[in-house]
């Protein structure tokens, strides 16, 4: 198969592969290398989003920040077909994630970083799939996870953020990444040079990339403090953006939501200690907000 992807490949860039290797991912992901350099291919489900994404990397550069940036083909196409998949190929980001203990430690960072990302893409529409309601996407998700798992969280989740969702359709949509985390962003030294993995991108509102990250630190520690957690990545956050009180709100509100796709994601994948995991920590956020934890972001 790699044969033929690699000349795939080479008649649809004019490249002269020399070796091109898998990379450990849940899509195809491959380490592609020429005589003059080295790329990564992608499978992408919805190549209409590809407009989007060479726009956004555009708008990035200008911030002195690299995302993949998808290149023409030899017919003028962003994307080409093998094997009934869409494939993009962009040249190799500089840079090294972080751990993510030390993405603890730079909480501010990130949430600075999140918010100068919303500002170069915020006009970005091309393509991309409008969410009014994060509620509404993982509906379905939650009343199969409920006839499956019968764990009373599910059941308290759903009445914690059926009864908030209403004011998920008022606030601002525009585009958001949707997968921010850690593992996306690149450093060199203490700067923030790349970030990948835009084509999970949509139309939404800006909290569900604060909430994803957030809920990404709570998968890799439960002794997490999110309360404080959540007030670092804010300060760095609103020096570029600032939100108002309804907004901070909602944020614990749609790491539930988050986590709900989490355990529909392992739901899916066959890993019953993925769900079990979710479901805890569905219950330490529903805990949170038991304990007015809405109500305790203030700024450092």
């Amino acid at each position: 198969m790699f044969g033929k992807l690699a000349n795939a490949i080479e008649l649809n860039y004019g490249l002269k592969i020399s070796s091109i290797k898998k990379k450990k991912s849940t899509n195809p992901v491959f380490f592609v290398e020429s005589d003059k350099n080295i790329f990564i291919l992608k499978s992408i489900v919805s190549p209409e989003k590809l407009p989007s994404i060479l726009q956004a990397s555009i708008e990035l550069e200008a911030i002195h920040v690299d995302s993949p940036r998808p290149i023409l083909t030899s017919g003028r196409e962003l994307h080409f077909k093998f094997m009934d998949r869409y494939y993009y190929l962009y040249k190799h980001i500089r840079g090294q994630t972080i751990s993510i203990k030390q993405s603890a430690e730079m909480l501010e960072t990130y949430g600075n970083f999140l918010a100068r990302f919303h500002l170069a893409v915020k006009d970005i529409k091309e393509g991309l799939k409008v969410s009014y309601n994060f509620y509404d996407m993982v509906l379905a998700e939650l009343q199969e996870l409920k006839t499956n798992f019968n764990d009373n969280i599910l059941i308290k989740t759903e009445k914690e953020i059926s009864t908030l969702s209403e004011k998920f359709s008022k606030l601002d949509l525009q585009m958001i990444h949707r997968d921010y985390h850690y593992g996306n962003v690149l450093f060199e030294g203490n700067s923030i040079t790349g970030v990948l993995d835009l084509d999970s991108c949509i139309i939404g509102c800006n909290i569900y990339d604060i909430a994803y990250f957030l809920a990404e630190l709570l998968v890799h520690n439960k002794n997490t403090d999110l309360i404080k957690s959540q007030t670092k990545f804010l300060f760095g956050y609103e020096k570029e953006i600032k939100l108002d009180e309804e907004e901070k709100k909602l944020i614990i509100v749609m790491m539930l939501i988050v986590h709900i796709d989490f355990a529909y994601w392992f739901w899916e994948n066959n890993d019953i200690e993925g769900v079990n995991d979710s479901l805890r920590n569905l219950e330490i956020l529903y805990n949170i907000l038991s304990l007015g934890g809405r109500n305790e972001t203030k700024n450092i």
